[in-house]
């Protein structure tokens, strides 16, 4: 038997692929809904549908422009591929559904507590239950109760996150707020509903608030549907994602781009490494290494830059970005292929002598991979 904590999309797309290949899969939700409370702004790139297929019941927007400001409100606009917007509750429930069409068995309301000598405990309704499992998978989020109490938690760095939804008219692009320590984002739902966010080291209210008083003025509370919020960990190569029969994977694992928080496709795509490696008696961590490492690893190196970015820095770099040359890296490359993007990226900014003096300014703060 297989007990997989938590039933987001991760967690529910792999007990789907491993039920529908024949293994009994028991899936335990600490809340009483799937899918709620909402923690995540929900945008995925085209890679995204090379897994899932998109359809109405779920995906509310589609958007192929982003406009990237800098903090002196300079800004570049770009194209993208085709780019989805969830509705994450939608999504998680009809993977959910997916996976119990495999026969695999939900069970909501269980909150994981301990995993000793082949038995996990869950509390239900007060009570601790006590169940046999030959494997336990944690696909329980960034604070991973699952790794916490296999040892397996580490040491792991989080970015703090706030949204909310709110009634903004827009013209249906994305758009990015660059800054030291972090940044915010707008987008939409619709043409008069977008998701406005600000994601941090430390504290992302003070920019998320002034972001909401810019764009729909000091009464900006009555334009608020709901807030949102949750903490987004830092992918960490070094963090262990299998120990004996127990492995985590998604946030549970730091799957998640450290350039922007993203993890959907990440986590789907360990989704399919763990299947494989459960399936097949296979190597989970070289699997999920071959789908997903690279791009985390290239996305941490970036971050890494980007957090020695001082203001003057990021105004530099909006506008060097408008070039022809970065204008057809950038278009070509989307988020989820940043291995890609960097090396083209470098090969324009030789070109141009605001970024050799960025490159210098920046190779002066000892940053490592």
């Amino acid at each position: 038997m297989i007990s997989i904590i938590g039933a987001g999309p991760v967690g529910s797309y792999l007990a789907y692929l491993l039920a529908s290949q024949g293994r009994e899969v028991h899936v335990y939700e600490e809340h009483s809904e799937i899918g709620l409370p909402v923690h995540c702004t929900g945008i995925v790139t085209s890679k995204f549908a090379d897994i899932i297929e998109p359809d109405d019941s779920f995906v509310v927007n589609t958007i192929d422009k982003v406009r990237l400001f800098s903090p002196n409100n300079s800004f570049v606009e770009l194209k993208l591929g085709k780019n989805y917007v969830l509705d994450r509750a939608k999504l998680d429930q009809k993977l959910a559904k997916g996976a119990e069409r495999a026969d695999a068995e939900f069970h909501l309301s269980h909150r994981f507590v301990d995993f000793k000598e082949g038995k996990l405990i869950v509390e239900h309704d007060g009570k601790l239950h006590s169940k046999k499992t030959d494997v336990l998978v944690g696909a329980d989020g960034p604070l991973s109760p699952v790794a916490k109490s296999a040892g397996m938690f580490n040491n792991r760095r989080f970015f703090q996150g706030i949204q909310a939804r709110a009634r903004l008219e827009n013209d249906n692009a994305v758009e990015f707020f660059l800054r030291p320590g972090g940044f915010s984002w707008i987008v939409p739902e619709s043409k008069n509903i977008a998701r406005v966010g600000s994601l941090d080291w430390e504290n992302p209210n003070p920019p998320f608030e002034r972001l909401l008083e810019s764009r729909l003025g000091p009464g900006y509370k009555d334009s608020v549907i709901e807030y949102q919020g949750g903490m987004i960990p830092l992918h960490n190569p070094k963090v262990q994602t299998a120990k004996d029969s127990i492995f985590l994977v998604g946030d549970a694992a730091t799957m998640v781009k450290p350039t922007t928080g993203g993890g959907i496709v990440q986590g789907l795509l360990g989704a399919e490494a763990l299947a494989d490696a459960l399936i097949n008696r296979r190597d989970y961590r070289e699997l999920w290494r071959a789908k997903i490492g690279r791009e985390l690893k290239t996305a941490l190196f970036l971050r890494r830059i980007l957090d020695g970015f001082t203001d003057k820095d990021y105004n530099l770099l909006i506008k060097g970005m408008g070039t022809k040359g970065m204008r057809e890296a950038l278009e070509t490359y989307d988020r989820d292929s940043l291995s890609g993007l960097l090396p083209r990226l470098a090969a324009e900014a030789l070109k141009q002598p605001r970024f050799i003096f960025l490159a210098r300014h920046l190779l002066k703060r000892n940053l490592y991979i």
